[in-house]
C-alpha cells in the first residue's frame, strides 16, 4: 500500500506517518502527484512526530512528507 513517510533526524530511519487509501477513495489528489491523493494537513508550524525505531520527537513540517509506492 502507498504511504506518506518521514525521516527521522536522529536515527536517519525512514517511517510510515500514515498510509494512502487507494485511488478512487480521495476527494482531492495532490495536483504534483495525481496518484498519491492529498498529503495530510499540518498544524502552523509543524507537527511534533515520535519515530517509532528511536522514540526521538521532531517537529515535521508537511513539505517533508515522502511518497512512498510499496
Amino acid at each position: 500500500m502507498a504511504r506518506w513517510t518521514l525521516e527521522c533526524c536522529n536515527c536517519h530511519q525512514t517511517f510510515t506517518y500514515t498510509e494512502i487509501p487507494a485511488k478512487g477513495e480521495t476527494l482531492h489528489p495532490d495536483p504534483f502527484l495525481l496518484w498519491s491523493g492529498p498529503k495530510p494537513e499540518f498544524p502552523r508550524g509543524g507537527m511534533d512526530v515520535a519515530c517509532p525505531n528511536c522514540q526521538h520527537h521532531s517537529i515535521y513540517q508537511r513539505y517533508e512528507l515522502v511518497f512512498k509506492a510499496s
